[in-house]
């Protein structure tokens, strides 16, 4: 009985991901046909930003659809007309925020773990009068780059300017200031390399 609940199961989640997929590449997200949705995410392209997601993704926004538990759905967001998100294949997503306002990168076989947060501004101006007048212009935007083969621990940080090279693992709630260099593992705030791999 079990194996016919989890088939059903298995077949209408596959229906509800491709129909999800046909809504998203309507209004300009590019993705294959073989991404798996688990949940509703929220993914918003500014016009005409772009957001590429490759090859065997997996984005999961059901607060069930992770053992760890998911704090909130999947948000993948650019926010202004230049900006571009490019996720590499087979990476896996789980009730995570990545937002842009220049440039994310994603490698390919990228693990973001549950509750992440990955960014490339400030949001804010730094100046307060700049923040009382509810000026945009003073906003400190960089480009983020996550390379090949990374794990981001549950509740990870990743902050403008950061460049994690491929391999690395980020330790559970960290959070990420500094560039990381390939096959380390770093936790911490800020992040401090613990381990060589």
């Amino acid at each position: 009985m079990f194996f016919i609940i989890k088939k059903i199961y298995g077949y209408f989640n596959r229906v509800l991901s491709i129909v999800y997929i046909l809504l998203f590449r309507m209004i300009g997200i590019k993705m294959c046909f073989d991404t798996e949705f688990r949940g509703v995410p929220h993914i918003f392209s500014r016009k005409p930003g772009k957001i590429t997601i490759g090859k065997n993704c997996k984005i999961y926004s059901s607060t069930t659809s992770n053992h760890v538990g998911l704090n909130h759905k999947v948000i993948i967001r650019t926010q202004l007309p230049d900006a571009e998100i490019t996720i590499g294949d087979s990476v896996g997503i789980s009730g995570s925020t990545i937002l842009c306002r220049l440039k994310i990168s994603i490698g390919n076989n990228v693990n973001i773990g549950a509750n992440c947060f990955i960014t490339d501004t400030d949001h804010h101006p730094i100046d307060a009068n700049d923040r009382l007048n509810n000026s945009s212009k003073n906003i400190i935007n960089k480009p983020v780059s996550i390379g090949n083969n990374v794990w981001l621990a549950e509740g990870v940080k990743v902050l403008k300017g950061v460049d994690i090279g491929e391999n690395s693992i980020v330790g559970i709630g960290s959070i990420v200031i500094n560039n990381v260099p390939k096959n380390v593992i770093v936790a911490g705030n800020p992040a401090k390399i613990i381990r060589y791999l």
